[in-house]
């Protein structure tokens, strides 16, 4: 089989190119940076609901919450890819939206538009970046308030990651007194 000297080097020029990105990450994280999610724990008091509790979906407050990505010297990280997940403990019913992420996609600072809904039953990791210039990136947890339960909103950058702590808890009788 003869091979032209013309075609040659197209194909040696593009086997070079594509083996200069393969397995490369579009934007890196250096190690020692450093993913920090403000504020790392939400939780919240509910009266007493007894045995039977019923998912009630306008039972809820939404919480604001930064996500920023830092270098080990603590500068920020623009342009950075963030995966975002929201996990629930294991005896939390998962047939309802207990946590569901909004990504403030209009910097405007309110769920305000339905393509910000960023999460659902069948999404798993919502995928988005920092800031350009700051390293930040703003989403919204929508926490319903019906029932008691724990979860947990991730965010991973490279080899760096951070976890939000979110509780609804029942008040004791001793704290209603």
């Amino acid at each position: 089989m003869k091979i032209r000297k013309g075609r040659l080097t197209v194909l040696v020029l593009t086997l070079s190119l594509a083996a200069c990105g393969a397995g490369r990450d579009e934007n890196p994280v250096a190690p020692g940076s450093e993913v920090i999610i403000a504020p790392d724990e939400i939780t919240w008091d509910i009266e007493p609901r007894g045995v039977a509790c019923a998912f009630d979906e306008n039972n809820y407050v939404d919480e604001y919450l930064n996500i920023a990505v830092t270098d080990k010297d603590q500068i920020p990280l623009g342009d950075v890819k963030l995966s975002l997940s929201l996990t629930l403990s294991d005896n939390t019913f998962s047939g309802s939206p207990w946590l569901r992420l909004y990504d403030d996609l209009n910097g405007n600072g309110a769920v305000d538009h339905p393509d910000e809904l960023v999460s659902g039953e069948e999404d798993g990791v919502h995928i988005t970046t920092t800031d350009e210039f700051n390293g930040n990136k703003t989403v919204f947890v929508r926490v319903n308030l019906s029932c008691p339960y724990r979860g947990s909103l991730t965010a991973v950058a490279g080899a760096a990651s951070a976890r939000t702590h979110i509780a609804v808890e029942e008040r004791d009788d001793e704290e209603q007194q």
